[in-house]
């Protein structure tokens, strides 16, 4: 074990003795938690970490296989990035006075089950929950403003999820395979939702988009197998590439007013999908509405061409509107069945 100017470093095994049986002189002088101090040791199972430490480095406890409890003090102010990432903990009660969880934090906690964000943090780094299997719920504090990509991803058991009115970003892939996930409602103060954000939530089933978000990004929900309902609020002007792609179950989309872009294969595969109001929208991408369900459509007088397998093996067909003058390629209703095409007056 080395203490220098206050900094922790390089504790060993052998050291964790002094650590058990005289704590006060194990952390005498120590302000500040080294790079790597407690790098790899299997042997340490619990600690407490004294009111006197302010900051722990990146990687200080990175893959504490053993390391079970972890006791913070209210005096810590930053914690480095992976600083506990493969760690066996959990549950932890993060610092008052932490603003940020940085980068890989706790990536690969798989028993983490338990966490609570005081309101002090305004950002959630990338990779910070990734790979915690056991994370059953979390609350954002209204502090928190961004959440970073991959901060949640593979949150195999995360059934809850509760997002501040205040956030201003969700990252890329953040939610990315959060395989329990039943429901979300994204606050309007949300302006942007990246890409692949909730790809392969394959339970959940019912959404809310507020009024914030200008864009549904390429694959957000691909993959949503149980998805069955999402609202999406005043202000999303468009839908991207695959942004809904084999969400089976979906039956029900409530569509802005303010949309005008359906981009690319964005609802193929929705079997469950019958009807839809396209109200103003102006540009529907290839493949957007193939292998759906939809029985009638109407396609409203902004939209001035309809591209190729836009509707392509839609089965159920029966009745598509369009308006006259508009620019149609056959290809459109591709292996369709009799559909009935009527011009709009």
């Amino acid at each position: 074990m080395k203490v220098k100017d206050g900094v922790l470093e390089d504790v060993l095994n052998r050291d964790l003795l002094i650590l058990r049986e005289a704590p006060k002189a194990f952390w005498k002088g120590v302000t500040k938690i080294g790079k790597r101090a407690f790098y790899h040791l299997d042997e340490l199972w619990d600690i407490a970490i004294p009111e006197t430490v302010e900051s722990i480095d990146e990687e200080a406890f990175y893959c504490c296989t053993s390391l079970k409890k972890v006791k913070l003090p209210s005096s810590i102010k930053t914690i480095g990035r992976y600083a506990f990432a493969g760690c066996a903990i959990q549950k932890c009660d993060l610092p008052e006075k932490l603003k940020v969880i940085r980068e890989g934090t706790f990536f690969g906690c798989k028993n983490l089950k338990t966490i609570k964000i005081h309101d002090s943090v305004s950002t959630i780094g990338a990779c910070a929950f990734m790979g915690c299997e056991n994370l059953d719920n979390v609350v954002f504090p209204q502090s928190v403003k961004g959440v970073s990509e991959e901060a949640f991803k593979n949150c195999k058991n995360l059934k809850t999820i509760v997002l501040n009115e205040g956030l201003n970003t969700i990252g890329y892939k953040t939610f990315m395979g959060c395989s329990s996930l039943e429901k979300i409602i994204i606050p309007d103060s949300v302006t942007s939702i990246q890409d692949n954000a909730f790809v392969k939530c394959v339970n959940l089933k019912n959404v809310k988009i507020g009024n914030g978000v200008t864009e549904i990004k390429s694959n957000t929900f691909n993959s949503c197998l149980s998805l069955e309902k999402i609202v999406i609020g005043e202000g999303v002007s468009s839908i991207g590439k695959a942004a809904f792609l084999k969400c089976n179950k979906l039956n029900c989309v409530v569509l802005p007013s303010t949309l005008k872009t359906i981009g690319y294969s964005a609802f193929y595969g929705c079997k469950q999908l019958e009807k839809i109001d396209l109200v103003n929208v102006e540009k529907i991408g290839n493949a957007a509405f193939a292998s759906t369900g939809l029985k009638d459509v109407v396609i409203p007088s902004t939209v001035k061409h309809l591209r190729p397998d836009t509707f392509r093996s839609c089965k159920n067909l029966e009745n598509v509107t369009i308006p006259k003058g508009m620019k149609f390629n056959p290809n459109a209703l591709k292996d369709t069945n009799n559909v009935e095409l009527n011009y709009a007056e």
